[in-house]
């Protein structure tokens, strides 16, 4: 009789929780958007990351035909010193604004990103550039990937 009951609780269950209607909301989307191209302001080695992270949701047979134009400005400062002064501690702040040039509608769209990392000073300087190029690349990343979420979020939301 207990394994009736456990038998007909775990159906039932199962049943509930596979028709619940779940689905991850950022899938990619085969045919909505198709990126015409891409103008880069600023850092061109900074842009190359986030063009490379953009381009990924972009098919020839896109619905929707956008240029999307990137302003990208990187700032360091130091975060952390030491009593004598001396900087253990960087921050690299990423502000990047994304318009976005509907080629269907001729509507344009800005937003600003901003993301920011940081990295420690190491006592030999080529181990510090080595992690200040390490943690560009891990921002640019980052903030490639919320551009992408952004981009599709739009599309399938978009209301004209």
């Amino acid at each position: 009789m207990k394994k009736n009951i456990k038998l007909y609780t775990s159906l039932f269950l199962m049943f509930f929780l596979c028709s619940c209607g779940f689905k991850t909301i950022n899938i990619k989307d085969d045919n909505l958007i198709y990126i015409k191209d891409i103008q880069i302001n600023g850092g061109k080695r900074l842009g190359y990351y986030l063009k490379n992270e953009i381009i990924l949701n972009s098919t020839a047979n896109g619905k929707n035909q956008i240029k999307i134009i990137l302003d990208i400005n990187k700032d360091k400062k130091a975060k952390i010193k030491d009593i004598t002064g001396k900087i253990s501690r960087y921050e690299i702040i990423f502000n990047t604004e994304l318009s976005i040039l509907d080629l269907n509608n001729n509507l344009i769209n800005k937003k600003t990103f901003m993301t920011s990392v940081d990295y420690t000073v190491s006592k030999n300087h080529s181990d510090t550039i080595s992690a200040e190029k390490k943690a560009t690349q891990n921002g640019m990343v980052k903030l490639g990937q919320d551009m992408s979420t952004y981009l599709i979020f739009y599309y399938k939301n978009k209301w004209f």
